[in-house]
């Protein structure tokens, strides 16, 4: 084992995600944390994303964190090790537990009500 983190915050839900140098979580009331993937070491976090809970799992694509609250509030976060939001975006006021999914430039996410695909 390289590392093990007893921090507080860790997900309940969502999954976690890397990009082979940080470690990326957000746990169930929207904090998010960054540990060095190396030692395990907090980089930093847990820091306040959109209000709300969060099921969903994280996002990496692009050098951008995705992370979308029950309440289809999604928050562009910079990979990296700076806390930096990017974009707060807010679609109908539906509800979703489901992960964003991004293909081909774009970026699909499910909602009760609709399907949104996002792109240029």
């Amino acid at each position: 084992m390289a590392w093990k983190w007893t921090g507080s915050g860790g997900p309940d839900v969502p999954s976690a995600v890397t990009d082979g140098s940080y470690f990326y979580m957000v746990d169930d009331r929207g904090r998010a944390t960054c540990l060095d993937a190396k030692t395990g070491a907090v980089v930093w976090g847990p820091e306040r994303t959109a209000q709300g809970t969060v099921s969903s799992s994280l996002v990496l694509a692009d050098g951008k964190l995705y992370v979308v609250n029950e309440n289809a509030v999604t928050t562009v976060l910079q990979a990296g090790p700076e806390y930096k939001v990017l974009a707060t975006n807010e679609l109908d006021g539906g509800y979703t537990l489901s992960s964003l999914a991004i293909a081909g430039g774009r970026i699909f996410l499910r909602t009760e009500s609709h399907l949104y695909c996002i792109g240029r």
